[in-house]
């Protein structure tokens, strides 16, 4: 077995490992070395279109059917930056390019006509083919002719199967929650029905965690559960900071690695010449709603508000976009309730009496029980995404660099199990947040046919707290239902919420090479490591649950059952380690409707830490417990 997926049945985390008996940290320290060394390498000595930008390619020939050589000139009408190329033996290959746009596209010779394209715009994950035809003359003139035949504008579409939601449908759509997930279930092949009060993203079947989500081209998936942001009430980026989402299941194009399932491609908006911007406020409330014996008595909130604006900070050559977001949502908490009407879909199936008996029990053990009245729910959403351009035509090339906030507050409390019934005490709130900041250099290499190349460098946070109204041990009671049968009482703070916490942390960077070696094909090289911190700490059940058999065993203090869980040293050792990749694609077109892509992935992971060793363990499992996988390559070869 080349990789092995190994998946944590107590908190659901999956990491990607390899074969191998046992782990020595120390062996792979020159590994790390070597996988920084040939990134930067290849950042410095060589120069594939980003899997976040677009790209151009065609032929140049004259009216008699021969290759020219010529210089390529493209410029962005809305950012107003400009780049020129020149054409070699009659091709030439343009990539790194922001989408959108619109473009015009000028060929120049000495001894023909000049000609411009009309305007175009650029999808991600295209390459627009524009082909010239340039007419002789008997002398140089200054003319340009202006094209605009469909023959001349075809667009090749990338390998694999793949749903793009475009600007002008993201921002025409109705969309409940400003999320991402409003929007995949578009793709045909995805599903967000992953389990009841759960959000995430199955693709062709595969398990929510064997995705991979990225901003611009960089990864945006939490380091320890590789999921999005966007899971479980929380958001990714704010949707006025989208331009376009890509969403590829099973790609054969080699730039694409760490998942089995799908990737969603991000690609945000970026400053132009003209300052614009945008303000939107929503407001959602049960006063707005139809009255009658079904109206629940509880509020209902919803406040989304937030804006975008960008504009340039030097024309056509520094541009800026932000977009802050923020909700405010109040709901009842689902489940039935003293107190409440007649008329609820969910029936009471305790009586006040023991409710209130169990209460003045616990208070007697000097616990806090909460109530058994209506509790409300909250979900906080901060997001922020900021982004500055620059154009450096010096040097040939073009910076951006990003940062995308989130955070969330999110407090969890239901009555909806029919054979238990919580008290308030029973709420607690989770804290998720992610930080992302990317930086990425594009340039091109003028004397290398098609040659381009980009680096991206990558900073992320992401981290998870549980706050519960009390701390407390779990009280468990059963009592005799109203319609028969048995219901439990609970109160005290859930197994989930008890101490846990979860940081982590990872840096990438990336190199992608370019070249075009013409009949032949577009080449690209790529290189990618990634180091990771991995700590988590509590353990669920750490304040202990106590149950009894009826509310006079309560009384006497005599449970039927107590569960301690404690951390016995160990459970907060962080894991570190590096995962790397290579490889090489190349793209090969023959004929006009056909294409061929195909390369070779190499991918590795590797630990720099273990946990401690437990004797205990050893000598009743035979097993070492500071033993860690042995690396191994895992070779992904692509052909489509």
């Amino acid at each position: 077995m080349p990789g092995l997926r190994v998946y944590n049945f107590a908190d659901g985390s999956v990491r990607q490992l390899t074969n191998g008996p046992h782990y020595r940290p120390a062996s792979f320290a020159w590994s790390a070395r070597l996988a920084v060394a040939a990134v930067l390498l290849l950042s410095t000595q060589l120069a594939a279109q980003g899997i976040g930008t677009s790209a151009i390619r065609g032929i140049v020939r004259s009216d008699d059917n021969i290759p020219l050589d010529a210089s390529i000139t493209i410029r962005n009408l809305a950012t107003g930056v400009m780049s020129k190329y020149r054409v070699r033996e009659g091709r030439y290959l343009v990539q790194g390019l922001e989408i959108g746009g619109p473009y015009v596209i000028e060929v120049h010779r000495v001894g023909f006509v000049s000609q411009r394209t009309v305007p175009t715009t650029l999808n991600l994950g295209d390459a627009v083919e524009v082909n010239f035809v340039l007419k002789r003359l008997p002398v140089s003139l200054d003319t340009i002719t202006v094209i605009d035949s469909v023959a001349d504008l075809v667009r090749v579409g990338g390998g694999g199967t793949v749903t793009t939601i475009r600007d002008e449908l993201l921002h025409k759509l109705p969309t409940l929650n400003r999320n991402v997930f409003d929007f995949l279930p578009l793709a045909p092949q995805l599903s967000t029905k992953v389990g009841a009060g759960r959000t995430g993203l199955s693709a062709a079947g595969a398990n929510i965690r064997f995705n991979n989500f990225l901003i611009n081209g960089a990864d945006e998936r939490l380091v320890n559960g590789n999921v999005s942001t966007g899971i479980n009430g929380s958001k990714s980026i704010p949707i006025d900071a989208v331009k376009e989402y890509e969403v590829l299941v099973a790609p054969y194009d080699v730039r694409y690695g760490d998942f089995t399932g799908a990737v969603v491609n991000t690609v945000t908006r970026s400053g132009t010449n003209e300052v614009e911007g945008s303000v939107f406020t929503y407001w959602r409330s049960d006063q707005l709603a139809r009255g009658g014996e079904l109206t629940s008595d509880m509020s209902y909130r919803r406040l989304q508000t937030g804006f975008s604006l960008g504009g340039p900070l030097r024309r056509n050559r520094l541009h800026f976009f932000v977009a802050p977001e923020i909700q405010r949502l109040t709901s009842p908490a689902p489940g039935a309730y003293l107190g409440q009407p007649s008329s609820a879909a969910a029936k009471l199936r305790v009586t006040p009496a023991d409710i209130e008996r169990f209460g003045d029990l616990m208070e007697k053990y000097h616990l806090v029980p909460g109530s058994g009245g209506a509790v409300s729910n909250y979900n906080n959403l901060s997001n922020l995404f900021a982004r500055v351009d620059a154009s450096i035509p010096e040097w040939n090339s073009r910076i951006v660099a990003f940062t995308s906030y989130a955070s969330t507050e999110d407090s969890r409390f239901t009555r909806s199990a029919r054979d238990t019934f919580y008290l308030s005490a029973y709420r607690f709130t989770t804290v998720p947040r992610m930080r992302l900041t990317s930086v990425q250099v594009r340039t091109d290499f003028p004397r290398i046919a098609g040659g381009h190349n980009e680096l991206v460098m990558s900073h992320l946070t992401d981290g998870q707290d549980f706050f519960s109204d009390v701390k407390q041990p779990v009280i468990k009671v059963a009592v005799p239902a109203v319609d028969g049968g048995i219901v439990t009482l609970a109160s005290g703070t859930p197994e989930t919420a008890q101490g846990r916490f979860s940081h982590n942390r990872s840096f990438n960077i990336k190199n992608e090479f370019s070249f075009s070696l013409g009949d032949a094909g577009d080449v690209v090289l790529g290189a990618q490591a990634e180091s990771f911190r991995i700590m988590r700490g509590g353990v669920a059940g750490g304040y202990g649950v106590w149950t009894f058999a009826n509310l006079d065993s309560l009384a006497r203090g005599i449970p039927e059952r107590y569960e301690l869980r404690k951390d016995l040293a160990g459970s907060d050792a962080p894991l570190n380690g590096w995962q790397y990749a290579i490889y090489v694609g190349d793209h090969w077109k023959p004929a006009q409707h056909f294409e061929l892509t195909g390369g070779i992935r190499a991918d590795a992971i590797s630990f720099s830490s273990h946990a401690i060793y437990n004797a205990a363990i050893d000598s009743i499992f035979g097993r070492r417990t500071d033993r860690m996988p042995r690396a191994s390559l895992h070779l992904s070869p692509r052909l489509g």
